[in-house]
């Protein structure tokens, strides 16, 4: 019967046709990177963002006032560090704290990335990111970076030196990828080759961390640690960040600017002084902002609200206007006993029905231009990274997942457009509508 209905009214159901299968592939254009940007920013980073703070210390230059110059030396300025650390440590409100020395935090910026292969053809070489780490500074705890079972614990990894030998500490998702559902834990990267000799060195892995996002608009979270003890330097430190990690339930807000108003009264230790103080969050805005990520995902928000609002206003009413140009033909069902519930429920599933086969040819015409120049992929766009599986990558689930949303979206717009004329339309008195045909 629906098809039926929609065979005889095919002359005024054409442009309508026409229309809903431009706005499918419109709309896959304007989906897309908004499905593509909402999932990366739901993506866990691998670390505890929530409580996290950072703190920014500099040294006063020799001409400033105040500047002391024994704190010149080596250990005199070590132990200015060491004092500075030690209050931000004994703060009631600080859970653990980790001095970054010379590093970057994570998030801000990449370091360096290496090459680790496991000597055979079967897999691939694989690119990751290489983060580093100052001994002995809290860094696994700090960040809230836990340990697979039986690795070694945060605590341990922390406070463990860089072996004699070769040896590597990965991320779960490396060890995954290379050694599915086995633990990598003394499995061995191909290291190097000795020219003179011919001996193969191998890399073992001696612990597997939690991986992180080492910048928050990738998605890889396949990483490195690598660990140096910076406290061999034979010069001063000059500037350093602290990574601050905050007990549960404080209010990151507060602690900031309870530390800025006691930046003269305790932190100012030997030529050291608290420059700056912020959220981690920050931090990981301004390095997206820099990158110009906000910008386009905000563009790619504003033209989807405003897609959808005409996307709306267009379908809702176009079917609105065919539903009420119905209403005589209501009446004459309405005269032969058909009732309210049924009228409205015909008119419903057909535009259904409509929208349904006009949604399946654009998003078959859609299809062919993903075939050709591929799904949209976000602000990730570091391909020599390693990209853990994700639907995004994925073009079988990537081009579902969104033609599922470019279908809601559609559905919800028809009924919008239906329901409401044809339960207005059904309540229309018979005579009135028999009168008028």
């Amino acid at each position: 019967m629906i098809f039926k209905n929609l065979w005889n009214r095919r002359r005024g159901n054409l442009w309508l046709f026409i229309e809903l299968v431009l706005v499918a592939v419109l709309s896959w254009v304007i989906v897309d990177p908004v499905a593509v940007s909402v999932a990366d920013t739901s993506l866990p980073l691998g670390y505890d963002v929530d409580r996290l703070v950072i703190a920014s210390f500099g040294s006063l230059p020799a001409d400033a006032p105040g500047y002391d110059g024994r704190y010149d030396s080596v250990d005199d300025n070590r132990r200015a560090v060491d004092a500075v650390m030690a209050k931000i440590r004994n703060n009631p409100d600080v859970e653990q704290a980790c001095n970054l020395m010379g590093f970057n935090p994570i998030g801000s910026t990449t370091i360096s990335n290496e090459q680790l292969f496991t000597g055979n053809d079967v897999m691939d070489v694989m690119s990751i990111n290489v983060v580093d780490y100052p001994l002995d500074e809290h860094f696994f705890e700090t960040f809230g970076i836990g340990t697979a079972e039986g690795s070694l614990s945060p605590e341990e990894l922390s406070r463990r030196p860089r072996g004699a030998d070769p040896e590597v500490i990965i991320s779960k998702e490396v060890g995954e990828i290379y050694w599915p559902g086995e633990s990598a834990i003394g499995k061995r990267f191909l290291y190097k080759v000795n020219e003179e000799t011919g001996d193969t060195l191998w890399r073992r892995v001696v612990a597997v961390a939690d991986g992180v996002r080492w910048q928050s608009m990738i998605r890889s979270a396949c990483v490195s640690y690598r660990t140096v003890n910076d406290k061999d330097n034979h010069f001063p430190l000059r500037t350093y960040n602290v990574v601050i990690r905050l007990r549960d339930g404080i209010d990151k807000a507060d602690f900031i600017n309870g530390l800025l108003a006691s930046a003269q009264s305790d932190f100012r230790v030997g030529n050291f002084y608290l420059n700056t103080v912020g959220a981690y969050d920050e931090l990981l805005f301004k390095t997206e902002d820099s990158n110009g990520v906000h910008a386009g995902r905000m563009l790619n928000y504003v033209l989807a609200f405003f897609f959808f609002i005409n996307l709306v206003l267009g379908t809702v009413g176009c079917f609105w206007l065919q539903t009420r140009k119905r209403v005589e033909e209501i009446g004459v069902r309405r005269s032969f006993g058909a009732r309210r519930g049924r009228i409205v429920g015909m008119l419903v599933a057909e535009s259904l029905t409509l929208a349904t086969v006009a949604f399946i040819i654009g998003d078959l015409i859609y299809l062919q231009w993903a075939l050709k120049y591929g799904l949209d992929n976000g602000a990730d766009n570091n391909s020599m990274y390693f990209e853990v599986h994700n639907w995004v990558s994925s073009f079988p689930e990537h081009f579902i997942i969104v033609s599922a949303i470019v279908y809601a979206v559609i559905m919800l717009s028809v009924v919008a457009g239906t329901l409401i004329p044809a339960i207005n339309a059904s309540r229309v008195n018979v005579t009135d509508a028999l009168r008028d045909e």
